[in-house]
């Protein structure tokens, strides 16, 4: 395997199968079926996971929402992230990779029904989950909410997806491996270790003692870092050369950077149980790999963000650029954050306050969320051979989306600054308040991307470039 810094410049768009007008390539139309499929609903669930968050939101500082029922909020918020993470995240990194493993392999899909069978099932199971959560039925662990019986169906559910990217992989007709396929590869291999680990030592057969907060600790953040910021990463580095048709700067820095993300997020699970009973020499571990989790994000950043900004003119105005930009903004602004929060002096005054709601929504609506839409922008109209058919709609996606995270995050750790001083609940109803209102500006751009989507499918052929209809 190798990793050439002339890599990335054969990621151009250049063959003519990309670039003439009304056409699919074959790659493409084996892979339209799963891959609509998984984006389809992944931007259904970000829609139903704002539309919880608003209702969460809205139980806070309006007494009279939902007063019948008190317990909710709780749900709603399970509710909420169940369906950004394993609803919207998922299905959208999965699809991302799912083309991207067939189109660097240069390889069709093979058995398309299959991959589709696996997002049907996965789905499926996320919509019974989201009803047991509203009734109740919840394990109140974070990244662990559904009820324990669902976590063997969805993971096999992901391995059948999960072994046709991998399928790809080892079919591919290309000489290199780029450093996209380097970070789905290592997605697709920390889900289904992680997720059935955690399941039977926390769920099924718990573990004595805190040995089960630390596993817990440890499932999170493989999922949330390894996991999810894997697919995101790969989506930054393979739609930033693509779409503006130069490569990346520093490339031979990307190998560096793949394998210290491994290996530092790894070992920063256990900075989120600082202050907790855990043996101190374990939230040490923590707190120092998550400290240096910074190196990572600074060589990725130094490679990604100097592309941006040398790229030029060319493309600058394209959503895939757009998001592709905010979500590496928001990778280098959630690392450094993720490197400060865990120290003891600073977890002592915000932890357990909305600043760590506030790192969250960084992280998984900015980072992965940008980055992820960023790759969907750009493979969507290669697969239906259209164009997205409403740029107000495009516009307003993005629009929504950058003011209502921006707001979100800001209002967030004003108030957990707020919160860590000491004040009295009802001083912070106004910042529940503001909160609200990004939250709705997010559900706006939820739909706004859903109603796009499905008038792409929809649409008839568009008789344009390709190229052109990308930039949309």
């Amino acid at each position: 395997m190798s990793l050439a810094p002339s890599a990335p410049a054969a990621e151009r768009p250049s063959s003519l199968e990309e670039t003439q007008p009304g056409r699919v390539a074959p790659i493409d139309r084996s892979l339209a079926p799963a891959v609509l499929t998984l984006a389809a609903f992944g931007a259904l669930w970000a829609v139903v996971a704002a539309l919880a968050g608003l209702a969460a939101s809205l139980q806070s500082h309006l007494p009279g929402f939902l007063a019948g029922e008190p317990l909710l909020f709780g749900r709603l918020l399970a509710v909420e992230h169940t369906l950004l993470t394993f609803g919207w995240l998922t299905n959208a990194g999965l699809a991302f990779a799912l083309w991207a493993a067939h189109r660097l392999g240069k390889v069709e899909l093979r058995v398309s029904w299959a991959p589709v069978l696996g997002a049907l099932g996965w789905n499926l199971a996320l919509a019974f989950g989201a009803c047991a959560l509203l009734a109740g039925r919840g394990t109140g662990l974070a990244w662990l909410e559904l009820p324990r019986a669902f976590g063997p169906f969805l993971t096999a559910c992901f391995l059948v997806v999960a072994l046709w990217v991998a399928s790809a992989f080892s079919r591919r007709h290309t000489g290199h491996v780029f450093v996209s396929q380097w970070y789905i590869l290592a997605a697709i291999l920390v889900f289904p270790v992680v997720h059935l680990v955690s399941q039977a030592m926390v769920l099924w057969f718990p573990a004595a003692g805190v040995v089960q907060a630390v596993v817990a600790a440890w499932h999170a953040q493989h999922l949330a870092v390894l996991f999810l910021g894997s697919l995101a990463l790969a989506s930054l580095h393979l739609v930033i050369p693509k779409a503006l048709g130069a490569p990346l700067r520093s490339y031979y820095l990307a190998p560096v950077g793949f394998w210290t993300f491994l290996a530092f997020g790894t070992w920063s699970g256990t900075a989120s149980l600082v202050g907790s009973p855990v043996p101190a020499w374990a939230q040490s571990v923590g707190v120092v790999g998550a400290a240096l989790l910074f190196v990572p994000v600074l060589i990725v950043s130094l490679s990604l963000l100097p592309t941006l900004v040398a790229g030029g003119p060319s493309g600058k105005g394209s959503a895939p650029l757009r998001f592709a930009t905010l979500g590496a903004l928001a990778f280098l602004l959630w690392g450094a954050a993720s490197a400060v929060l865990p120290f003891r002096s600073v977890s002592a005054l915000l932890r357990f306050t909305d600043v760590e709601v506030a790192h969250a929504a960084l992280g998984l609506q900015g980072f992965v969320g940008f980055s992820l839409l960023a790759g969907l922008y750009y493979l969507l109209p290669r697969v239906t051979g259209r164009a997205w058919p409403s740029p107000a709609l495009v516009a307003a996606h993005h629009a929504c989306a950058l003011l209502g995270l921006l707001g979100l995050v800001v209002t967030l750790a004003g108030h957990g600054w707020l919160q860590s001083s000491g004040a009295s609940p009802e001083a912070g109803l106004a910042w529940n308040a503001a909160a609200s209102l990004f939250r709705f500006l997010l559900l706006l751009g939820a739909v706004a991307f859903l109603l796009n989507l499905l008038l792409l499918l929809v649409a008839r052929p568009a008789r344009r470039d390709l190229a052109q209809a990308s930039a949309r």
